[in-house]
């Protein structure tokens, strides 16, 4: 809010920061265990065709609405249709997220990063607010991480 008379500040500040993310989802696959870029990867397109596909049903929907003069109720379906197929590729994607920390946990065995797996998923389920928490608990887990990782069994 301090600095939002700048422009596009915040896009930079996001984009910023995915980066790092995904540099660091580089790095701990490589220390730890390949399959967590993987999933990540999993996670990332499904979420991204799902909202494009979203997307272009709505937007279709949004035309022939417009052009429409009679009001009916099922042309609000390939809305609902669009918010479902959404939906189901939140809770893909989140169960892909899922596996990417539940694997990090297993390899470092920091608890932390298990109750953030929970969190996405069980979140994503119930929509947003407690996936969101979970979220912060995996920010949480990232910085407590020690500064040098061995992999190690957490049973």
């Amino acid at each position: 809010m301090v600095l939002s008379w700048i422009p596009c500040l915040g896009a930079i500040f996001s984009l910023g920061g995915l980066i790092v993310y995904v540099v660091g989802i580089v790095m701990l696959s490589k220390k730890l265990d390949p399959d967590i870029l993987k999933n990540f990867l999993f996670s990332v397109a499904i979420i991204f065709i799902t909202m494009i596909i979203s997307f272009i049903i709505y937007f279709l929907s949004m035309g022939v609405l417009m052009n429409s003069r009679d009001s009916n109720m099922f042309q609000f379906l390939p809305m609902i249709i669009g918010f479902f197929i959404f939906y189901i590729g939140a809770i893909a994607s989140a169960f892909f997220s899922k596996k990417y920390l539940e694997i990090i946990h297993e390899s470092t065995g920091h608890k932390t990063f298990d109750y953030a797996a929970k969190g996405v998923f069980w979140g994503t389920i119930a929509l947003i607010l407690p996936s969101l928490i979970g979220w912060i608990i995996a920010i949480i887990a990232f910085f407590t991480l020690p500064e040098y990782i061995e992999k190690t069994s957490s049973q």
